[in-house]
């Protein structure tokens, strides 16, 4: 989107395996055809594109189906599993890739997920203390938000405090900021964006 400021100092990456964005396969990927797509989350499906391109020289064609991992792999040799599936996943397949892991493992550099912006001219500016402190608030209560989540989804608590407290990364540092960077620029190499994006802070 056009015309937008990133709160700076906050988002949600990984540094390595995210966890929760997964290519579940029946072989493994260089033999892939056909890969089932959970569409909940753009960037993960633009990482899985611009991994298959760029670092295996790969091309699949895609089918958008519900996230249900079985039925994804009836269909498809391949399945992108996104959130709460990807993290309570017990079936059987014979290949896992985090994806996380993966740009890690071709780049060296974080991934960053999700970041929060707004217009320019939506004085953003007077929000960015109320982020900051969200932020603060949040990392300061993992232990209760843990509870909260493991009563509702089923997963262990200490897969949950992993997740939440090791595969994630919550910041925006300079590091970050490279692998953000490198991925505007390879979604412009592989055509998945018109241009690449210069980052503009608030």
């Amino acid at each position: 989107m056009e015309g937008l400021s990133i709160i700076p100092g906050i988002s949600i990456a990984s540094r390595g395996a995210a966890r929760s964005v997964l290519l579940l396969s029946h072989k493994p990927i260089e033999q892939v055809q056909i890969i089932a797509l959970d569409n909940s989350s753009r960037s993960s499906v633009l990482l899985l594109q611009i991994l298959l391109k760029k670092f295996y020289s790969r091309k699949v064609s895609f089918v958008s189906l519900s996230p249900d991992p079985e039925k994804m792999l009836e269909k498809a040799d391949a399945a992108l599993i996104v959130g709460d599936p990807a993290l309570t996943f017990k079936g059987d397949c014979a290949e896992i890739y985090d994806l996380g892991a993966e740009w890690k493992k071709f780049t060296g550099l974080p991934f960053v997920f999700a970041f929060w912006a707004g217009r320019r001219n939506g004085n953003l500016a007077g929000y960015r203390k109320v982020f900051e402190s969200s932020k603060e608030f949040g990392l300061s209560r993992l232990d209760d938000i843990i509870d909260q989540e493991a009563a509702k989804i089923p997963i262990e608590p200490g897969v949950l405090r992993d997740y939440l407290g090791v595969n994630l990364d919550y910041s925006l540092d300079e590091e970050n900021c490279r692998g953000l960077r490198l991925f505007y620029r390879l979604a412009e190499e592989t055509g998945a964006l018109p241009r690449q994006r210069e980052l503009t802070f608030v």
